[in-house]
């Protein structure tokens, strides 16, 4: 007689077989634990509520494959190559004048030369501190 462990393995191997689904992703989506496929095939034990959830995430994917979903889940580590690459840099966000080469002063900004040019009128040079000691 076959044992309830080894009929779960030969429903896990099926499952992956059919879905060609990789065996620590059906563990990770299914119960967050992509090692446990490589613990079911080693006769590692598991609990009974885990192999419950096992066998719910395989009959709740086969019933999604055949109303007519993706017939594997999809990889969060594999991107989808449509989307923008997120770590290049964004184009809307680069700031006029913020280019390459702008010194970090802010000389290239609006106001603050201005702003420079009315301190050192008023005799407030770049060493002295507005307002301190008055």
């Amino acid at each position: 007689m076959i044992g309830w462990m080894e009929e779960l393995r030969g429903e896990v191997d099926r499952f992956l077989d059919r879905h060609a689904m990789p065996a620590s992703r059906l563990g990770k989506a299914a119960v967050n634990d992509a090692n446990l496929v490589f613990d079911l095939r080693r006769e590692r034990a598991i609990t009974v509520p885990k192999a419950d959830r096992v066998r719910a995430y395989l009959r709740g994917f086969d019933d999604g494959v055949a109303h007519g979903h993706a017939s594997t889940a999809p990889d969060p580590a594999d991107p989808d190559p449509a989307a923008p690459d997120p770590t290049a840099p964004d184009p809307a966000a680069q700031v006029p004048g913020a280019a390459e080469g702008a010194d970090p002063a802010g000389e290239g900004q609006p106001g603050r030369a201005a702003a420079r040019e009315c301190a050192e009128a008023a005799g407030e040079g770049a060493g002295q501190q507005q307002g301190v000691g008055r």
